[in-house]
């Protein structure tokens, strides 16, 4: 196998708890609009940009697709409002790790540049090489763009590039990039994920099985 030379997360589900809250805010907004919110149609198409999320649900209930961005912004009010921040246990640690080794790390959402960048998460996000975001493409998950941007700029070959992912669409988004993409467990049951390379329950099971792979072995000897 190619050896790995760049760990790319998935940055909602993945790296930070926001899910509960990310769907709470969408019902909320939705509710507010007329539209009904379904948690897990959500949570299948988890990954895409706002506006890619609620324009099939709006047009779908007879409503004009020109109201996407205005529902999309209240959600992000609202979410700014009630959101409790946290990042999942030992990641900062486990990025760290990573990067004591010699890998490049970075972040691949479809959220917002804004949300991500603003609040708790800055502080880390800064620390890693590169984070791309749906507003740096044209296409959110499952197109191939943001992880295609991401190995560009870090300077790798996506085939040594890792991606971890909690959601169907990223996975795809990932594959269809060239690169290698485990799945974790977070927010849907591995039936859902079964695209992925390999699954795992949750982020510390993916950081146990790297940890096992990297003692005496430099980052250019290691096959993930």
């Amino acid at each position: 196998m190619t050896p790995v030379e760049a760990i790319i997360f998935d940055f909602d589900g993945v790296i930070a708890q926001t899910m509960d809250d990310g769907c709470a805010a969408w019902a909320k907004a939705c509710a507010e609009f007329g539209l009904p919110f379904d948690r897990e149609e959500f949570l299948l198409g988890e990954g895409q940009k706002a506006i890619e999320y609620i324009t099939p649900v709006l047009l779908r209930h007879g409503m004009p697709a020109s109201l996407a961005n205005t529902i999309a912004a209240r959600k992000n009010e609202i979410y700014r409002d009630m959101h409790s921040f946290s990042f999942y246990d030992g990641v900062e640690i486990f990025i760290r790790e990573l990067q004591e080794r010699g890998y490049k790390t970075a972040v691949v959402s479809g959220g917002s540049r804004t949300r991500l960048l603003e609040g708790p998460s800055r502080a880390l996000l800064e620390e890693l090489d590169l984070v791309v975001t749906g507003d740096d493409v044209p296409r959110g998950k499952p197109a191939p763009d943001m992880f295609s941007k991401a190995a560009t700029e870090l300077n790798v070959q996506p085939e040594k590039c890792l991606v971890i992912e909690n959601a169907p669409l990223g996975i795809k988004a990932a594959k269809a990039a060239g690169m290698r993409c485990v799945a974790v467990c977070s927010t849907l049951p591995a039936f859902r994920l079964i695209e992925a390379d390999d699954i795992f329950q949750s982020l510390s099971e993916v950081a146990t099985h790297l940890r096992e792979s990297l003692p005496g072995q430099t980052a250019a000897e290691i096959n993930l």
